[in-house]
């Protein structure tokens, strides 16, 4: 396979560390059973994330386009998911009082889920790049099936590190999976970020890229 579409893919694969942890069963369940705040706490934030989104993304889209690149923005949009998922962890395995540390680890999550949801503005269209009319159901097919692969599993490891009360420090629980997923999540979109320049698609030889190319 390309490759630019391995890492267009790697990357996806990728995302879904992330989402398992911000999205899936772990930050929610964090704040409303290990904390017991009101699941409208983190249901009216990650909205509020998505409603900014929503008010944003055209400008971003607009001016990614006017530079002419997207690569830039996806680079700088993933290190700050980084660099915030981080500061998520340290925060949610923090000594500070519940309360205070759910409203600090609420404000780390919206940022952090915007600019998760923003990133993609700047990644999807890269399948433009990687792909034609007759390939780009599968290319897009491939990257599809990578992130809900990397779904699941992500779920499944964040599982057995939970019940096995894994701990880097602080508290044992579901705020021990936020470091470990941000790492992940950090070591897999490297070489997507790594790469100086996207060109348009030039298959290699082998089975995935004759399975592309045949479409």
């Amino acid at each position: 396979m390309n490759r630019n579409i391995s890492y267009w893919v790697l990357y996806d694969f990728a995302n879904s560390f992330l989402s398992a942890a911000l999205e899936g069963l772990y930050f929610s369940q964090w704040v409303v059973i290990d904390n017991q705040f009101p699941d409208i706490w983190y249901g009216g934030v990650f909205a509020a994330a998505t409603f900014l989104l929503l008010l944003t993304a055209p400008f971003l889209g607009a001016w990614a386009d006017a530079c002419g690149r997207k690569m830039p923005f996806l680079k700088v949009s993933t290190a700050i998911m980084i660099i915030l998922g981080v500061l998520l962890g340290l925060v949610t395995s923090s000594w500070l009082p519940s309360a205070t540390k759910v409203v600090a680890a609420l404000i780390v999550f919206f940022f952090l889920q915007y600019f998760y949801q923003a990133s993609l503005t700047f990644y999807n269209p890269l399948l433009d790049q990687l792909s034609n009319l007759k390939n780009r159901g599968v290319i897009s097919g491939i990257g599809q099936l990578a992130n809900n692969f990397g779904f699941v599993l992500a779920t499944g490891v964040f599982l057995v590190l939970v019940q096995s009360n894994f701990l880097l420090f602080g508290q044992p629980g579901r705020n021990q999976v936020f470091l470990p997923a941000t790492v992940l999540f950090g070591v897999f979109a490297l070489p997507m970020l790594i790469r100086r320049k996207i060109v348009k698609i030039s298959l290699a030889r082998g089975p995935l890229a004759r399975l592309v190319s045949h479409y």
